[in-house]
């Protein structure tokens, strides 16, 4: 079991690297974002092109809808699988009874958690649509 230190793993957001951590470890950005921009600027490119309302401007169009989601789920992937080998290094076990008890598990000490006020969730988000 990993022993507890007193400062909590700090992030930084930066252009050259992904994120660096307060441990000094810096990571990478993903290699596959230039190659994505470049797909999705051509098929935007070939999307303008095509006359409206015609039938391969239609096909067109769902070509870019597809490179877009592309993007979106590998980007949800590599930020996904980041956070989890971040809580998994970092938080502290806190054992079996927990769930037992019915209580929600909190982060470990080690994780700091900020909500910004001005931020809006998912779930907000998709209520304001409607």
């Amino acid at each position: 079991m990993p022993t507890a230190i007193s400062c909590p793993t700090r992030l930084d957001a930066g252009l050259t690297h992904l994120i660096t951590l307060s441990t000094g470890e810096k990571v990478a950005n993903p290699r596959h974002e230039r190659a994505d921009r470049q797909r999705l600027a051509r098929a935007q490119r070939e999307l303008s092109r095509k006359d409206k309302g015609s039938k391969n401007r239609a096909k067109a169009r769902l070509t870019v809808a597809r490179v877009h989601a592309r993007i979106g789920d590998r980007r949800r992937d590599t930020l996904h699988k980041l956070t989890t080998r971040l809580v998994r290094e970092n938080d502290r076990d806190r054992g079996p009874g927990r769930a037992q008890h019915g209580q929600k598990p909190q982060p470990g000490p080690r994780i700091t958690t900020t909500r910004y006020s001005g931020t809006r969730t998912t779930a907000s988000r998709s209520r304001a649509r409607r």
